[in-house]
């Protein structure tokens, strides 16, 4: 199950809001000090979404995203700005597919044209359409018709 938080939910969840924005920044940023208070800033004003991933009632991961505009082709973007299974947890293949389903239903709410994100994500990498390898993160990328439903990710079972 994937639960899209309210922005009055985020003191419940904080640790575990940290700890994905610090588990998948694809920048170092430790130099900035207060990013964490820009962080939840954001959470709290709506500018960043908090999803939560639960296996039954266990929580088993966190997606943060937001949205990303290009004023020059006219489009938006829907960015999985941070995403982390929880400390000692696994997130399941059907886990996975759910979670892209519920997130490729709020882009296409929003008219967004692609998901994109910064992960080292073995799996997530591995099932995306458009990968460019980075230093320390692969930046991918799917374009929400096309790709999406041709995905593997649409089908998986546990």
């Amino acid at each position: 199950m994937i639960i899209h938080l309210l922005a009055e939910q985020t003191p419940d969840y904080w640790e575990l809001i940290k700890y994905t924005k610090a588990e998948s920044d694809p920048m170092k940023t430790s130099y900035m000090p207060d990013r964490m208070n820009r962080l939840l800033n954001a959470v709290l004003v709506g500018s960043v979404d908090v999803w939560i991933i639960l296996n039954e009632e266990q929580i088993v991961g966190c997606i943060l995203t937001t949205f990303y505009a290009d004023p020059v082709n006219g489009t938006q973007d829907l960015c999985l700005y941070g995403f982390a299974s929880a400390p000692d947890r696994t997130i399941t293949p059907s886990l996975y597919s759910e979670m892209f389903n519920t997130i490729t239903k709020y882009a296409k709410k929003h008219r967004c044209t692609q998901i994109i994100a910064y992960t080292d994500n073995e799996f997530l990498t591995s099932m995306a359409m458009n990968t460019t390898k980075g230093s320390k993160k692969d930046f991918i990328s799917f374009n929400i018709i096309e790709d999406w439903e041709q995905s593997e990710l649409t089908n998986l079972k546990s």
